[in-house]
This record gives C-alpha cells, sequence and structure tokens, in this order.
C-alpha cells in the first residue's frame, strides 16, 4: 500500500500524508460494507408477509415478548457476523500499512455498526406499527429526512459565513470527521444500545395490540 501511495503522490504532484487522506474514505468503505449485512434482517419480516406466516404464528404457544425478541436477537447475530467481517477487514487493511491503525478501523466499524443496528430497530418498530407492506417506505423515510436536515443545516451554516470562513471550514472538515469518528464509538455504541431496548418494548407494546396485523 505504501508503494501505491507513493507512486500516486508522485503522479498527483502531492505528499503522501495526502495520499494516504485520499485513500481513506476507500479504506473506510471496506470496512463499512460488511456491516451493511445487518440490513438483511428485514427480509425475515418480507418472507413472512409472503408466505402469510402471520396466521400460524399467532397460533402458536408463544409470547409477543418471545415473537419481537427472535426478530431483534436476529439483528444482533447479524450485527455481530458483519463485525467479525468489519474485523477481518480491518486486521488486513492495518497490517498492510501502518497509516491505518487498527484502533481507528475498529471505530469506524463500530460506529457504522451502531447507526445500523439502531436504525433497523427503529425500522423494525414501525414495521410492527404500519405493517410490512409498507417496509421499503419505511426503510427510506429515515434516510430522506437525514438528507433534508442535513441540506438545511448545511445551507443556513454557510449562508452565514464569510468566504474566508468557509475555505477554513472545508479545509479542516475531514480533520473534523475523522477526529469525530475516532473518539465517539462509546457514545454510539451506547446510543444505539438504548434505541435497541427502547424500540424493542414498543414492539413488543404493539405486537400484543395488533396481533397478526403486525406481522403482515
Amino acid at each position: 500500500m505504501k508503494i501505491a501511495a507513493a507512486g500516486t503522490a508522485v503522479e498527483a504532484g502531492v505528499d503522501e500524508a495526502t495520499t494516504f487522506d485520499m485513500f481513506q474514505v476507500a479504506v473506510w468503505l471496506v470496512i463499512i460494507i460488511p456491516m451493511a449485512f445487518v440490513g438483511n434482517v428485514i427480509d425475515c419480516f418480507k418472507e413472512d408477509m409472503r408466505a402469510d406466516f402471520g396466521k400460524q404464528l399467532f397460533s402458536l404457544p408463544v409470547r409477543s415478548c418471545q415473537i419481537v425478541g427472535a426478530r431483534y436477537l436476529a439483528c444482533i447475530i447479524y450485527a455481530l457476523v458483519s463485525f467479525v467481517g468489519a474485523l477481518i477487514a480491518a486486521v488486513c487493511i492495518s497490517g498492510a500499512s501502518e497509516q491505518y491503525p487498527l484502533s481507528e478501523l475498529l471505530s469506524v466499524a463500530v460506529i457504522f455498526g451502531s447507526v445500523m443496528v439502531a436504525y433497523l430497530c427503529i425500522v423494525m418498530c414501525f414495521i410492527y406499527l404500519l405493517g410490512t407492506k409498507y417496509a421499503d417506505y419505511i426503510q427510506a423515510a429515515p434516510f430522506l429526512i437525514a438528507l433534508i436536515v442535513v441540506a438545511i443545516l448545511s445551507n443556513v451554516k454557510m449562508m452565514n459565513m464569510e468566504e474566508a470562513e468557509l475555505d477554513v471550514l472545508m479545509k479542516n472538515m475531514w480533520g473534523t470527521v475523522k477526529g469525530f469518528v475516532t473518539q465517539n464509538a462509546g457514545i454510539f455504541l451506547l446510543v444505539a444500545l438504548v434505541v435497541l431496548m427502547v424500540t424493542y418494548f414498543a414492539s413488543v407494546k404493539i405486537v400484543e395490540k395488533r396481533r397478526g396485523k403486525a406481522i403482515c
């Protein structure tokens, strides 16, 4: 990797440190991709709906907390399997270059995994509330809301800044993002656990009220 960075630095006319920063996004994507596997838990809802499993499920001697717990447990298992994949990728990358320490790469995996788990827990709760037939819309809604909020806040912030301040912001943005990612993994993990617990109990209450409709 060092050889590739040196070659790229010569071609681009920049130093190696800048080249490694350019590679950083691609490296993070390699770590993030395995964590995206967690999203497959939503397919369980869709397959239940296709099989009309709700009617059979509620004829079985299982409680609502067990029904919901099984789905949330599946989400946790997916997350753990995904993290193992991200860990293997992180070990390989950090072993190939000292520019990407293992702690930083693991922090990226934990943050993205925590975001995915929190997001999916919220999505599952709304699927129980609204029904699996709206799963695609429910999955897309948080991304659209987040995109709109970020766009509005960024627009408002930049409109009130001078050109010199904007230049400084853009130059320091990568360092700010990198520092944020490497220092806040624990906070993201804690928030994800809180969201998981809150949405689990909310989902149990919803299933108790809606019964078969909460599945299909």
